[in-house]
């Protein structure tokens, strides 16, 4: 890897980090009202949220870094902005959750929070970028889990 693509990652990544503590902000002002909600018996302790989170940011940053390197091809220009919106959509969920506490919004959000990472999956799979498709898996694989965690509150709350 060349020191452009280096710093280019870096540059994403610490984009990623920063907006991912922003929005830690944002979940930590919505803690008090979410410790009075009934909860799965599955939900993680709290330590996990932003251990998994951190991870997959810097796994998602790198994607789209890669997305963004190769913009000037029409497919992964397509993928870009699929990318962008998943990313919009996601960290919007926080907001919607934790802040204005509309859980039934945020259960459906989710969903198509997950609609659009598995569609931006599937395509980049079947155009031959399995690299980057497995790279997205982990945040598929999490956001289906959150799509449970949230759906079990929207249910018993």
């Amino acid at each position: 890897m060349n020191f452009k693509i280096f710093l280019q990652n870096f540059v994403w990544v610490c984009a990623f980090l920063c907006t991912s503590y922003f929005i830690g902000q944002t979940t930590q002002a919505g803690m008090p009202w979410y410790d009075t909600l009934t909860k799965s018996p599955y939900n993680p302790p709290k330590i996990m949220f932003p251990i998994v989170w951190t991870t997959l940011y810097i796994m998602l940053a790198m994607v789209g870094c890669y997305l963004w390197r190769h913009k000037q091809n029409s497919f992964m220009k397509n993928m870009l902005i699929f990318f962008c919106l998943y990313m919009l959509v996601n960290w919007a969920w926080s907001y919607i959750f934790f802040y204005a506490h509309f859980i039934s919004t945020g259960f459906y959000w989710i969903i198509l929070s997950d609609l659009i990472l598995g569609f931006l999956i599937f395509r980049l799979f079947k155009q031959g970028y399995q690299f980057l498709s497995l790279s997205l898996l982990p945040t598929f694989i999490w956001g289906c889990y959150a799509a449970y965690l949230n759906g079990y509150i929207m249910i018993l709350n």
